[in-house]
């Protein structure tokens, strides 16, 4: 069958709904709500995050709804008196079967304890309505011939989020200042989970503070900069350093190869000597001891190859959900699939690939570290600053830079013979860590150590630090 025949899920049917089933919905839970939220101050505010006016099934409790919601807003006591105001301003109170019916609503309360639980049981019974409805519809289009099934499953999964997802209704900016405001006071006191996690580096962490979340991170490079190195040593400083639960989906190399340079990194033994198991004595040692630090490590891989925007979606978010993921690695960008078959060009398929990915580090409130090829276009030059990166080599897509909310640039100058900078600093190991574009702070440079023997970068001042020696007791003298 040609694809322009096949019917396209945005063309869903009507919900057909046997007339015999009454969708679930709990009446008096909707009533106790609205009355609590009429009688106790501060009601509403207690469920306005996962309560919407949507959820209500009876189009009477909508109204009210709606009319407390305003209220709220506009910083008014909300009670009997004030929502029969609000309704008349809105001509609604009609609608909702007069003021007598308010007046019943108020007499349903006798213990006002048990809020939150009638509330979340509102969002239950709509979520079961919707689940329904999306269950029919995807039904009546599986049977269709003419349906794309590729982009019946994505929407499906869509949807099914869509149902699960916390409500995002319009906010006063002056509620969010004050939360903001704790925020800041809380961060001063160190009793606020911080909204960045660390990159495992602190010369780097004074640029960007830490990988934000909810942001996109594109760390590009040239082949053998560095690029899986430095997922390997950034994503293990994160899970075994910091103990925050880290994802890794490697495209390019399987879970054995990852692990062979995890294991490289942790106990500094060269690959080879992984790869082949020809450690001398004092090397099994260290395996043996250093090893177990990635025993418990909070560190998740998936090796799938050839995958698509579609499936880092359903398994980040399972991630997430299950592991409690934060923080989520991609090597790398040009290996992936986006979410259609048919592309114009290879531009276009990353320009979607890399929105898609931001989309997911919002909705998942995670950051997102993906690694980019750079374009070819400075290698003919031969000098330390003209080789240097810069954001118009990033390949592929401009969207890249458009979309990303950090974009961070590897150059190793020792590869290609030069040893030393500007300055005439050796530059044997270093690696410059360029922080291009930053939305919503400063750029940057600094310089890590690299060591590609071990998989291995680390900061300068890890590298340089030469342990004091311990002072010894004074000798006592020999008596004769």
């Amino acid at each position: 069958m040609k694809k322009s025949q096949q019917k396209s899920v945005k063309e869903l049917p009507p919900l057909n709904i046997d007339s015999q089933r009454i969708p679930p919905h709990s009446v008096f839970s909707e009533e106790y709500v609205l009355a609590v939220c009429m009688i106790e101050r501060d009601a509403f505010n207690k469920i306005k995050e996962f309560l919407t006016e949507k959820m209500f099934y009876d189009s009477r409790h909508q109204v009210i709804y709606r009319a407390i919601e305003s209220l709220t807003n506009q910083n008014k006591p909300v009670d009997l008196i004030t929502v029969l105001k609000e309704l008349d301003n809105q001509n609604e109170t009609e609608s909702i079967g007069g003021p007598k019916y308010l007046g019943y609503l108020s007499g349903k309360v006798s213990n006002l304890s048990y809020l939150m639980y009638h509330a979340r049981l509102i969002k239950q019974k709509y979520q079961a309505r919707e689940l329904i409805s999306l269950c029919d519809r995807t039904r009546e289009m599986a049977l269709d011939e003419l349906s794309d099934m590729d982009e019946l499953v994505e929407q499906t999964e869509q949807n099914l989020f869509d149902i699960t997802l916390p409500n995002s209704p319009l906010q006063l900016a002056s509620s969010v200042v004050r939360n903001l405001n704790e925020e800041l006071h809380q961060n001063l006191e160190g009793t606020l989970d911080s909204n960045y996690v660390s990159t495992g580096y602190s010369e780097l962490d004074k640029i960007v503070i830490g990988w934000g979340r909810s942001e996109l991170i594109v760390v590009a490079g040239r082949p053998a900069m560095g690029k899986t190195t430095f997922v390997v040593s950034s994503a293990l400083n994160i899970a075994i350093g910091k103990k925050v639960s880290t994802a890794i989906f490697s495209v390019e190399k399987d879970v054995k190869q990852l692990c062979n340079l995890m294991i490289s990194n942790v106990c500094r033994i060269s690959g080879e000597n992984i790869k082949t198991g020809n450690l001398p004595p004092y090397e099994w040692g260290q395996l043996d001891y250093k090893i177990k630090e990635l025993y418990d490590a909070p560190l998740f891989i998936d090796d799938t190859v050839g995958l698509s925007i579609r499936q880092i979606w359903t398994r980040s978010r399972r991630m997430v959900k299950e592991r409690g993921v934060k923080i989520i690695f991609i090597d790398y960008l040009q290996l992936l699939r986006g979410s259609k078959e048919n592309y114009a060009n290879r531009y276009e398929e990353i320009s979607d690939i890399i929105i898609n990915l931001k989309r997911i580090a919002r909705k998942l409130n995670v950051s997102i570290i993906v690694v980019s090829q750079l374009s070819r276009s400075n290698e003919e030059k031969t000098d330390y600053l003209s080789k240097k990166p810069k954001l118009s080599d990033l390949r592929d897509s401009g969207t890249i830079e458009e979309v990303a909310d950090k974009v961070c640039l590897l150059y190793r100058p020792s590869f290609y013979k030069i040893e030393h900078d500007n300055k005439g600093k050796d530059t044997h190991g270093i690696l410059d860590f360029i922080v291009a574009k930053n939305h919503d702070g400063k750029e940057g440079e600094t310089s890590l150590f690299f060591q590609g023997e071990f998989c291995l970068i680390e900061s300068l001042d890890l590298h340089n630090f030469i342990p004091e020696e311990p002072e010894l007791p004074p000798i006592e003298p020999t008596p004769f």
